[in-house]
């Protein structure tokens, strides 16, 4: 749809875990963080914000509903995406059952349940579509899976997120530009 709404202007997305130097490699970026980058020279702007939710293919659900127990959960294979060890707020499944421990007011032990890794998040969404388990994720990257049924939230239990936040130099010149693409990604969210 970019291309439908600014035909004149070009994009090219490049995807990274590194953070882009605005000065030498992108004329700006969107950051996946807990919270806006800091400097003065930068211009951030909080596009959306997510939160993490355990989803599975409707089949895995006990009698087409969500779980009633974390017992009932940690019986199901439980998949797992990669997330840095210095990110304390990742929402990995050791995470999650503490928290969701404390929510529904019983344990929730891991070593008893059956896992399944993936380095990437497509690959685990896509071995979740196909029923090999559950899954916390973003509930923003799986939004149009969950709007059409293909994937379920196991229970109501959510983890809060992380935001998107579009960061631009103060100084660029081309800062009409990037509120345009800002205004664009509102218009066109699925959620």
């Amino acid at each position: 749809d970019w291309r439908k709404v600014y035909p004149t202007l070009s994009l090219e997305v490049v995807a990274t875990d590194s953070i882009v130097d605005l000065d030498t490699e992108a004329d700006f970026s969107v950051r996946y963080m807990n919270a806006p980058p800091h400097s003065p020279e930068l211009i951030s702007r909080d596009l959306v914000r997510d939160e993490f939710v355990a989803v599975c293919d409707p089949k895995l659900l006990p009698g087409g509903n969500k779980f009633n127990s974390l017992v009932e959960l940690s019986e199901c294979i439980l998949v797992h995406t990669h997330w840095s060890p210095q990110d304390r707020t990742a929402p990995t499944w050791e995470r999650w059952s503490e928290l969701a421990s404390s929510f529904y007011g019983e344990p929730m032990d891991l070593r008893n349940s059956r896992h399944l890794t993936f380095h990437e998040e497509t690959q685990a969404i896509d071995a979740v579509i196909s029923g090999a388990g559950i899954l916390i994720v973003s509930d923003f990257l799986i939004a149009r899976e969950l709007k059409d049924g293909t994937l379920v939230q196991a229970l109501d239990f959510k983890l809060p997120g992380y935001g998107f936040y579009l960061t631009y130099r103060k100084d660029h010149p081309h800062r009409i530009i990037f509120e345009s693409f800002e205004s664009w990604v509102s218009d066109s969210m699925v959620r």
